[in-house]
C-alpha cells in the first residue's frame, strides 16, 4: 500500500514537472517580426543554419538549400513579417533591430547548436547586426550580396545624414501603395536571370504589405555599420555580385573593391564574388552558393 502511494506521488511530481516545463514552453513570447519553418534533426547536438531572407521575400527563397542540408542540419527559416504573404507586425518602426532582438532571444531559448545564419540582402544586414550585437551568439555568418551601408555602394561619399532626407521622403512614397507588377518585373529583372525565378521574386513583392517593405528599406538605407565592424568576432563569410552592373561599366575587380572598402574593418572575413549570380545567388549561382556554403559550415567543425 504504502509502495503504490509513492507510486503515484512519483507519477503526479513527474507530471508535475513535464507540465512546468510544456508550460515554459507554451508561454515563452513568440517573435511578433518572423515566423520559423523548422525542419531536420533536432537532436541537442545536431549544428543549426538559420536561413533569413531579403526584402519582400518569404523563406521560400531557400527550399533549394534546406533539401540540401535539412539531413543533417537543423534547419529554421525565417518568414519576415509583412513580406510576401506573412503577416505584418502592428509596429513597423524600428523593425530590423526587433527582427535582431527576438531572434537573439529565439536562439537562445530554443538552445540551437552552433548556429550559423545564412542571409540574403536584408537578411544579411540583419545577421551583420545581430553578430555585433551578441559576439559569441552565432558559429559562423554567410552573406549573400549585402554591404555594411547600402548607400556607399553607389556613392562612397554618402552619410546617413546626407540620406536621411531623401530616406525619409521615399518612404512616405513607398507607403502609398504597391508597386505594379510591371515595375517589379523590371526591377527583378536586374536582381535574377531565369524568368521563372523573376516570376516567383515579382509575386513576392506584390503579396507584401507596402508600409513593411518602407520601413525596412528605409532602415537599411539609414544604417552605416561599417565603423563598428572592428568589434566583429564571427567569423564571416561575403558572397558578392557584380554581373548584373556589367553594363554600366562594372567589372569583378571594381565591385570587389567596394565590397572589400566596406567591410575592411571587419577582423574575421572573407569575400568570394560569384562568377555569373546577380543579387539572387542563391538561385542564379547555386553550385557557388553550395560550394561556399560547405566551406565555412566545415571551417566552423
Amino acid at each position: 500500500m504504502r509502495l503504490h502511494t509513492l507510486d503515484r506521488l512519483s507519477r503526479r511530481l513527474l507530471n508535475l514537472s513535464l507540465g512546468l516545463a510544456l508550460a515554459g514552453s507554451v508561454f515563452a513570447a513568440a517573435p511578433t517580426t518572423f515566423t520559423v519553418a523548422r525542419s531536420g534533426p533536432s537532436a541537442p547536438d545536431t549544428p543549426a543554419l538559420i536561413f533569413v531572407p531579403g526584402l519582400a521575400c518569404n523563406g521560400s527563397v531557400w527550399d533549394d538549400a534546406v533539401a540540401r542540408y535539412a539531413e543533417d542540419y537543423d534547419c529554421h527559416v525565417l518568414s519576415l513579417a509583412g513580406f510576401a504573404g506573412t503577416p505584418a507586425a502592428d509596429n513597423h518602426d524600428a523593425f530590423i533591430n526587433s527582427v535582431r532582438d527576438e531572434l537573439i532571444t529565439y536562439i537562445r531559448e530554443e538552445k540551437l547548436h552552433n548556429p550559423v545564419l545564412i542571409g540574403h540582402s536584408l537578411g544579411g544586414f540583419t545577421g551583420l547586426k545581430l553578430s555585433l550585437a551578441a559576439p559569441d551568439l552565432l558559429h559562423g555568418l554567410m552573406i549573400v550580396d549585402s554591404l555594411p551601408f547600402f548607400p556607399a555602394g553607389s556613392n562612397p561619399a554618402a552619410t546617413v545624414d546626407a540620406i536621411l532626407p531623401m530616406a525619409t521622403a521615399q518612404r512616405n512614397a513607398m507607403r502609398g501603395g504597391t508597386m505594379s507588377a510591371a515595375q517589379s518585373r523590371q526591377m527583378m529583372a536586374m536582381m535574377v536571370t531565369d524568368p521563372a525565378d523573376v516570376e516567383r521574386a515579382v509575386q513576392m513583392t506584390l503579396d507584401s504589405d507596402p508600409a513593411a517593405v518602407a520601413q525596412a528599406y528605409f532602415e537599411i538605407n539609414t544604417t552605416d555599420l561599417r565603423d563598428q565592424l572592428d568589434q566583429a568576432s564571427t567569423p564571416t563569410v561575403v558572397l558578392g555580385s557584380w554581373i548584373a552592373y556589367q553594363a554600366f561599366g562594372a567589372t569583378e575587380a571594381t565591385t570587389r573593391a567596394i565590397f572589400e572598402a566596406q567591410y575592411a574593418k571587419h577582423p574575421q572575413h572573407r569575400i568570394v564574388m560569384s562568377p555569373k549570380g546577380r543579387h539572387f545567388i542563391q538561385w542564379d549561382d547555386p553550385e557557388f552558393f553550395f560550394a561556399e556554403l560547405d566551406t565555412l559550415l566545415a571551417d566552423g567543425q
